[in-house]
């Protein structure tokens, strides 16, 4: 797979197209009125937000008055009320993606929680040169494992960390400096571990020694912040 640097913006070349499956995450409710006329069906459907779209069907035919029918009828007729809220939200979704690509073209890498769990760090959006595909680049915020799939699934499956509570962004991003610390602490541990070669001074291979104290001060400080964000916040909730 070839990638190109910078990241390429291909949102703008498709058109926003609302699917069966957005529709139906919108409806909270389903409602079945009917009316006193005895031929006429009102739908009430509540969206997620509290906002009710109504459809009405009517007969004015001389034969008996089909309810199912009416209330098919009426489901229909209340639908592109929900695709207009829809393609709103749709559009709001998407403008929110690309700001979030613009952000990480400029050189910002976002934080993301995946629906199971799991913090990372977005490194870029590439382009496929073969498929013209936008596949996003992550890593592991636990062991630095970094990670591709397309972008449209990584969207789908991740949440940027700045739509969620600020503390929650702040604990990112102190997850990452403590990671960030151990692994430079067990690649000097490895070192120590190997002997003082003869390239290094005994005054430089002292100094590495001492700078193990330190390192394990900092660690200790930064583990006491994590566990005091988690409490606090398992203490408001």
């Amino acid at each position: 797979m070839n990638f190109n640097e910078n990241t390429e913006n291909l949102a703008q070349d498709r058109p926003l197209s609302v699917t069966d499956d957005m529709v139906k995450d919108l409806i909270a409710g389903i409602q079945y009125v009917l009316l006193p006329n005895k031929r006429s069906t009102l739908c009430i459907i509540t969206l997620v937000n509290g906002h009710e779209v109504h459809g009405i069907s009517s007969e004015t035919k001389s034969f008996e008055y089909d309810q199912q029918t009416g209330r098919i009828t009426a489901y229909k007729a209340a639908l592109p009320e929900i695709h207009k809220a829809a393609s709103i939200l749709l559009a709001e979704k998407t403008h929110q993606e690309q700001l979030k690509r613009d952000n990480v073209a400029r050189g910002e890498q976002l934080f993301f929680i995946h629906h199971k769990g799991g913090a990372y760090k977005l490194l870029n959006i590439a382009k496929d040169k073969d498929t013209l595909e936008e596949i996003a680049v992550y890593q592991s915020l636990l062991d630095g494992a970094i990670y591709t799939r397309p972008a449209s699934e990584f969207y789908a499956k991740f949440k940027c960390a700045v739509d969620m509570p600020g503390e929650d962004y702040e604990r990112l991003l102190l997850q990452e400096e403590y990671n960030e610390l151990m692994a430079r602490y067990k690649r000097l541990e490895i070192q120590l571990g190997r002997g003082q070669p003869e390239y290094i001074s005994d005054n430089q291979w002292w100094l590495l020694k001492r700078q193990l104290a330190p390192m394990r001060e900092y660690h200790e400080v930064l583990s006491g912040r994590m566990i005091d964000m988690d409490q606090t916040r398992q203490r408001n909730n």
